[in-house]
């Protein structure tokens, strides 16, 4: 039973299902409670007492937009190894591409420390990329994002050494990248594909 807003109750099947299967409601805003991203009521059952229950209601963009944010990083704290990081790299990060050379390096981080701060620094470019416009901007990436010299651009062993396979099989020098220190400091380069509105990442 839910709470209306003007003090009535009335009885919601949806919001049941909901809550039993711990989901959510996707609603249609036919009255004001139903533009509440959460919907309060009380769960009735013969086998215990009343009680006072919450379900995640989304009918508008920002509930849309909540939950997904929530879902990927339920995702991010639940990977424990490279693999799994790896399998779900999509769903975590849908503004980055990665080429398929990253597996294998992803596969040499050392512990879960190491591979919790690869994420954070993942994060980074996907906090930047999930707006990019086509227009690439490395202060508004900040963390250091910079472009290799151009003693390395010009010298084909170290430019070769920035060269990776996209996931289309062709091949690109990536001379964009950010850093990290501590004790497992390293690199991830990446490419902005102003085409498609991502960012490539072609090595850690």
């Amino acid at each position: 039973i839910i709470e209306l807003p003007n003090g009535m109750s009335a009885n919601a099947v949806g919001c049941l299902a909901a809550y039993e299967t711990e989901g959510y409601v996707v609603s249609i805003r036919t009255a004001p409670i139903w533009e509440q991203e959460e919907i309060r009521g009380s769960y009735i059952s013969i086998e215990e007492d009343d009680r006072a229950v919450v379900v995640r209601n989304c009918s508008l963009p920002e509930h849309v937009d909540n939950l997904v944010t929530e879902e990927r990083q339920k995702n991010f704290r639940m990977v424990s190894s490279a693999k799994e990081l790896w399998e779900k790299r999509e769903s975590i990060y849908p503004h980055l591409l990665f080429c398929d050379c990253v597996f294998e390096q992803l596969l040499e981080a050392r512990n879960l420390l190491q591979i919790k701060m690869i994420m954070k620094k993942l994060q980074i470019l996907e906090d930047y990329f999930k707006d990019y416009n086509g227009k690439f901007e490395k202060d508004k990436v900040g963390f250091g994002c910079r472009e290799e010299s151009e003693s390395v651009k010009n010298n084909g062993k170290l430019r070769n050494m920035r060269v990776f396979e996209l996931p289309d099989k062709s091949k690109a020098f990536f001379s964009w990248h950010i850093s990290f220190p501590g004790n497992y400091p390293g690199r991830i380069h990446f490419l902005p594909d102003a085409k498609k509105g991502v960012g490539i990442i072609g090595y850690v």
